[in-house]
């Protein structure tokens, strides 16, 4: 009995070793690769911002004189909020447009080309410099009786 004890006490103590080492690098998951890090002025700023990005006007009223409801959702009755994030550049362009939360394809499709069709915002400041910063609209789809 204490052969077996003492060889099951080994065989576990052997596993761990191996358990602990570390593959080659040629065969080291993706993810575990270190990768170059991006400069820092190209990294999203996600703390406090001294000045917020504005949009050029009421935001809510231009996306909804911009918005063209689809037929096909309008005669279905399907109405909702769609969130859709996107980056608001140093230069003002709004980039990486991207969908948080939907209602349906074609609302969220229509969503999605109306906040990449948004003229320029003022940029966020932080030190008197223009930062990049990242916004979330919410594009409203509601059905006027």
């Amino acid at each position: 009995m204490k052969k077996i004890v003492t060889l099951v006490f080994v065989f576990m103590g052997t596993a761990n070793l191996y358990a602990q080492m570390v593959p080659p690098y040629d065969q080291t998951p993706e993810y575990l690769i270190p990768r170059a890090v991006p400069p820092v002025d190209q990294i999203p700023y996600n703390g406090y911002v001294q000045q917020k990005a504005e949009f050029p006007g009421d935001e809510d009223k231009w996306i909804a004189d911009h918005i063209q409801y689809p037929d096909s959702e309008r005669n279905a009755h399907i109405e909702g909020i769609v969130y859709v994030d996107f980056m608001i550049e140093k230069d003002s362009s709004i980039s990486q447009v991207r969908l948080l939360r939907g209602v349906s394809l074609s609302l969220n499709w229509e969503a999605l080309r109306v906040v990449r069709a948004m003229p320029k915002w003022k940029p966020a400041m932080q030190d008197g410099k223009p930062i990049k910063v990242r916004e979330t609209a919410l594009v409203r789809f509601v059905i006027k009786k």
